[in-house]
């Protein structure tokens, strides 16, 4: 009978895990006026709703975890997710070792297995976050569509306006917040 004795093994690791996720859409505008015109009264809707004008011409506002950018000139909406965090994970093992075996050998297999389990955990880990962050950018999508939808709304009502002035004289303008319907009587 030989005798043996144990190695109380522990590897612990920290790892910074980032996910990023995005997902577009695009506001359906009629062109009613030319693509500028249209790209102008979108970009006055979106100010008044608390977006900030960009260099690059689009329209940014930071909503919860995620960034929303419109560009007015193509209506395309964009929402970004980036989420980081500071991970850490620990294994422990407790592994028999034999008078016969070397323990130098026994440390260094399971240290790897350890190795292996924590990698295994971190992946898990980037899995979830990768998932929340996904779900964080269709959560924020999801709850901008009705506000979206009232810029449009408010846009092409502004730009039928406009085309009936450019059209004669506007006699009578009826406005029905509740229905959205809009009646102009322009005279030729």
């Amino acid at each position: 009978m030989s005798l043996a004795y144990r190695l109380r093994l522990r590897q612990s690791e920290t790892r910074v895990l980032e996910a990023r996720d995005g997902i577009s859409t695009r506001l359906e505008l009629l062109e009613v006026l030319p693509a500028v015109e249209m790209a102008r009264l979108l970009r006055q809707a979106l100010q008044q709703r608390g977006f900030v004008e960009q260099p690059d011409g689009t329209m940014r506002r930071r909503q919860g975890q995620g960034v929303i950018t419109v560009d007015p000139s193509d209506g395309t909406v964009t929402v970004t997710v980036q989420e980081e965090q500071e991970v850490t994970h620990t294994q422990e093992k407790n592994v028999p070792v034999y008078a016969d075996a070397s323990p130098q050998k026994v440390r260094k297999a399971e240290m790897e297995l350890l190795r292996e389990q924590l990698a295994k955990r971190f992946a898990e880990t980037q899995e979830d976050l990768q998932r929340s962050v996904a779900d964080e950018c269709e959560r924020i999508l999801q709850k901008i569509e009705s506000e979206l939808d009232a810029v449009v709304n408010q846009v092409m009502r502004e730009a039928i306006k406009i085309k009936a002035r450019q059209m004669g004289e506007i006699r009578e303008i009826h406005e029905d917040t509740t229905t959205g319907e809009l009646t102009i009587k322009l005279e030729v």
